[in-house]
């Protein structure tokens, strides 16, 4: 049973922040029916989150704070120590901290820009449009990074984006009436499309980074990055400030944190645990979670169109993830590799492992 769970380790890490941003999701969505302006729901999240994450370091591992420092160089009597199979961040801690910093603007704009999509188009299209993120975060790391992305995870890739219009139905391909201003429609669409190149873009950075730099560090650099992004993005979009409404703003605004916080932490474990296609394919996972807690919370259940789609995104995401864990398993025990991360591997090696091993299928 240990070994399972250590074997699937990052795709169950990654339902989890499926489930947690799907809850997170629904808690923005609300505070913006209140009032809240997209920047406000992701600067208000953030000024919670920073402060509290900055305590804990410095509480517990005060030695984190220096992987954040660009200005940092491996000492000259430890590079000879040093071999091609270490992570970036050790072969290159101050370009690993400069990555980690504008990985954390990229997130920071990406919720951002997530936020101000979904207050213009309806969460149906925001999600229908930003569905190809798998197949495309599979792609860049098969072809930068040199990772498998096999034959499984692109068919399941495939079939999920087509499943999710089955089950979310967005009004402009089933007939239904399209209500809202065109031009903030428009603006919508144009903010959903930036939001799926700059979030592809930040989770092909956070695998390049690998396994070196600690979660909660990046966790707190994408915080940081935020409460400074955020106030840039209102004035930049012209919104208008909404005022908090009493204790239940702050409480969602609160609850919103700690899921936020969850799904970050869980989220960039699994991408240095698994490959980025396996995690993509799995974060499909957010779609059922989505109408599952929908359906508890307005009391309709989901039409038969919808649990077939949610059905081939839950059948496939489990069989591509098992398929290739156990091919890539079968490939290690053949050739006698050790667990390992290798993160740009040669292309002499065997097959790419859970780690990063060996040569892109």
């Amino acid at each position: 049973m240990s070994t399972l769970i250590q074997r699937y380790t990052g795709a169950l890490l990654a339902l989890i922040a499926a489930f947690a941003f799907t809850l997170m999701d629904a808690l923005a969505q609300n505070c913006m029916r209140h009032g809240l302006s997209p920047g406000q729901v992701a600067f208000g999240r953030m000024s919670i989150t920073a402060p509290l994450v900055t305590l804990y370091i410095y509480l517990r591992q005060p030695s984190c704070f220096h992987q954040l420092d660009p200005r940092k160089h491996t000492r000259q009597d430890d590079i000879s120590s040093l071999d091609s199979d270490d992570t970036l961040f050790l072969r290159k801690p101050a370009l690993a901290a400069r990555l980690i910093w504008l990985r954390s603007i990229l997130t920071s704009i990406g919720v951002c820009l997530a936020f101000a999509s979904m207050q213009r188009i309806a969460i149906s299209e925001f999600i229908t449009v930003y569905s190809p993120r798998a197949y495309l975060i599979g792609f860049l790391c098969w072809a930068v990074l040199k990772e498998a992305f096999g034959w499984r995870l692109r068919l399941a890739a495939v079939a999920s984006s087509i499943a999710v219009v089955l089950v979310v139905q967005p009004p402009l391909l089933f007939g239904a009436s399209v209500y809202g201003n065109p031009a903030s429609r428009a603006a919508g669409f144009f903010f959903c499309l930036a939001c799926l190149l700059v979030d592809t873009l930040e989770m092909v950075l956070l695998r390049y980074l690998g396994a070196g730099p600690d979660p909660l560090v990046i966790t707190l650099s994408y915080s940081v990055a935020c409460v400074f992004v955020s106030p840039c993005f209102m004035l930049l979009v012209g919104e208008e400030m909404g005022d908090i409404d009493g204790w239940q703003t702050c409480f969602r605004l609160f609850a919103l944190a700690a899921l936020g916080l969850l799904a970050q932490m869980c989220v960039v474990i699994a991408m240095q645990k698994e490959t980025g296609g396996t995690v993509s394919v799995v974060l499909y996972a957010q779609i059922p979670f989505a109408v599952i807690v929908q359906s508890f919370l307005i009391g309709e259940a989901p039409g038969v169109l919808q649990i077939f789609g949610m059905a081939i995104i839950v059948s496939f995401g489990v069989w591509a993830t098992v398929a290739e864990s156990n091919e890539r398993e079968q490939a290690k025990e053949a050739t006698g590799e050790e667990e390992g991360y290798a993160l740009l591997p040669t292309e002499s090696e065997a097959p790419i492992g859970v780690h990063g091993e060996g040569e892109a299928k």
